[in-house]
């Protein structure tokens, strides 16, 4: 009985303080808003979103893409494959789309899904 109880308590530690390795970033297909500010200083931070959507707030230290050029311009912008990448959009299918195609040249790009700028600002990071 003890044992179930300390085992509880650790999983609900672990989930509860968002605690995050970035080798498990990797095994991820996509990232909630709320799982996001736990990691927020271990990645790059990826905007697709349209120029009028950026100038109107985005992600402090975002980098921003949209999505339409992430084919022609994404290894120009972003050269260090290794760093993880989080992708957020407006509402998560854009950041879908430029994490697929991100991936299968060789990035560690993850999307956020079920929300997108406005989520990640509600979960505690800062805008611009």
């Amino acid at each position: 009985m003890l044992k179930k109880m300390l085992l509880a308590l650790t999983f609900s530690f672990i989930i509860g303080t968002g605690i995050c390795q970035e080798s498990d970033l990797a095994q991820k297909a996509f990232l909630l808003p709320e799982e996001v500010p736990a990691i927020a200083s271990e990645v790059i931070f990826l905007d697709v979103r349209t120029d009028k959507e950026w100038e109107l707030g985005h992600i402090q230290g975002a980098i921003h893409v949209e999505l339409k050029k992430v084919r022609k311009e994404i290894e120009m912008t972003l050269q260090d494959k290794s760093k993880a990448v989080v992708v957020y959009c407006g509402s998560g299918p854009r950041a879908q789309a430029a994490a697929k195609f991100m991936n299968s040249i060789g990035y560690r790009a993850i999307p956020v899904s079920r929300g997108g700028f406005m989520q990640l600002v509600a979960a505690g990071l800062s805008k611009d």
